[in-house]
């Protein structure tokens, strides 16, 4: 089933980023890694700032995570996935993630 074009599934990403939520730990998702950034005057520096914000987020959210929900066990796996962000093509310079 399609959304005017939109794929279901691109609302799971979006709520996963906790985009729409309602969820009683709010203040974990793609709005507070950006909202957390700090201006920075290349798009290198704004990659590098916005891993240090995503990181920061998923910290918080995991220590603000209901106890028995364990969320600590996935943190590794989502700070490795964020540090992605930053490795390069060492020939071109271009983000090898696309």
């Amino acid at each position: 089933m399609d959304f005017n074009g939109i794929k279901p599934c691109f609302f799971g990403v979006l709520s996963a980023l906790g985009v729409f939520t309602n969820d009683p730990r709010e203040g974990w998702g793609l709005l507070q890694v950006l909202e957390g950034m700090h201006e920075k005057s290349n798009s290198q520096q704004t990659l590098a700032e916005f891993v240090r914000s995503a990181r920061k987020v998923l910290n918080h959210r995991v220590f603000n995570s209901p106890h028995k929900r364990h969320e600590e066990r996935w943190l590794a796996g989502w700070l490795r996935r964020v540090n992605t962000y930053l490795i390069t093509d060492k020939k071109t310079g271009a983000n090898d993630q696309q």
